[in-house]
């Protein structure tokens, strides 16, 4: 997965014919780096395939970990 941008809560990536995008389904699935969860799958282009955009919640806001905390409130975040 390649970041193209990180700004206004979410973590824009871009996917090429090398790596596999977000397919229809996949919201809520994490986006991980050196075992940490760094956000949640939000939108995208509407399928798997090779040029699509996807978006993810940043784990890094305040407001959305609050937002998950308010649904598991025993979640636990480092």
């Amino acid at each position: 997965m390649q970041v193209a941008a990180v700004e206004g809560g979410g973590i824009l990536t871009l996917f090429d014919d090398s790596n596999s995008g977000v397919c229809f389904g996949d919201s809520g699935g994490a986006a991980t780096l050196n075992g940490l969860i760094v956000g949640t799958v939000q939108s995208g282009g509407g399928n798997c395939a090779e040029g699509n955009f996807h978006l993810f919640a940043d784990m890094q806001i305040n407001g959305n970990v609050n937002f998950i905390k308010q649904y598991i409130p025993s979640a636990i975040f480092e």
